[in-house]
């Protein structure tokens, strides 16, 4: 993993100076199976059985949601992934792949001597 890609997760529960404080949280950059769905990555679909076939893009994560099935024959809602381009049927989800987004460091400034989990802090000016 790239350990210079990162995204800055907000603390809550501090404040320096009056302005909010941020953890720098390493982020996977390369395309990966999923086990998690989060606003910093980019998601891809592929099967497993689809060797020469280029994974289907996603985009972002937006929610998890229902699918009403046809009323016709089935009367039954689908969990189901949402993301920016397309939905995936949660019983698919051991084909998604994702790459984390890494969050730009513009006007962010460590705090020295302060850690949160084990990540350097930092508020943005």
């Amino acid at each position: 993993m790239n350990t210079d890609s990162a995204i800055y997760v907000k603390i809550e529960t501090i404040s320096y100076k009056g302005k909010e404080v941020f953890y720098r949280k390493p982020i996977n950059i390369e395309i990966h199976l999923v086990t998690e769905f989060s606003k910093n990555y980019e998601y891809f679909y592929k099967e497993k059985e689809e060797v020469d076939v280029e994974p289907k893009y996603l985009g972002k994560f937006i929610e998890f949601g229902m699918y009403g099935g046809n009323p016709y024959w089935d009367n039954y809602d689908y969990p189901i992934i949402k993301f920016e381009k397309d939905n995936v049927f949660e019983n698919k989800k051991q084909y998604i792949y994702g790459r984390g987004i890494p969050d730009s460091f513009e006007n962010m400034f460590i705090i020295e001597d302060l850690e949160h989990d084990g990540f350097p802090v930092y508020y943005k000016k």
